[in-house]
């Protein structure tokens, strides 16, 4: 099974009397409406089982942006002690590559798949070095190289 992360823009540009909207586009375009981080599990052929999670106050702080994605993996553990016997891994863009995310998987041995930013230096250290250092994910990409390259 695969728990899917994934932040997503809902537009609400028709209305102007609502209040507590993001601005969605940056820059004064004009754009407003919510960001909404999902949580949501499909099966091994792609078929949605549902929503394990949802974070609706993505803005209200800014800081705790990279908390949703841990936040998720917690729930995604959660979901994997109800089924048992299947395996759940949680998958993540970009914005899942951070070394609190990455150690916290590996320290409760949850599987988690990251589409890894190319040449970022978490703490000063090439990713695939620090987790060599915790046992998981270098050279885990599936073409041969490793997560230096």
């Amino acid at each position: 099974m695969l728990a899917v992360q994934d932040t997503t823009a809902l537009h609400y540009d028709g209305l102007s009397r609502t209040s507590g909207l993001d601005e969605l586009d940056g820059g004064g375009k004009g754009t407003s409406g919510i960001l909404a981080h999902f949580g949501v599990a499909v099966n091994a052929v792609g078929r949605p089982l549902g929503m394990y999670t949802v974070d609706m106050n993505i803005r209200q702080d800014v800081d705790q942006d990279s908390i949703r994605r841990v936040n998720g993996l917690e729930r995604v553990q959660e979901l994997a002690r109800a089924c048992p016997k299947s395996r759940v891994v949680t998958v993540c863009d970009r914005e899942g590559d951070f070394w609190e995310l990455i150690s916290h998987a590996a320290e409760t041995g949850s599987a988690l798949l990251v589409r890894a930013r190319r040449g970022k230096s978490p703490g000063g250290a090439a990713l695939g070095r620090r987790c060599a250092a915790v046992g998981s994910c270098a050279g885990a990409w599936g073409t041969g190289r490793t997560a230096d390259d």
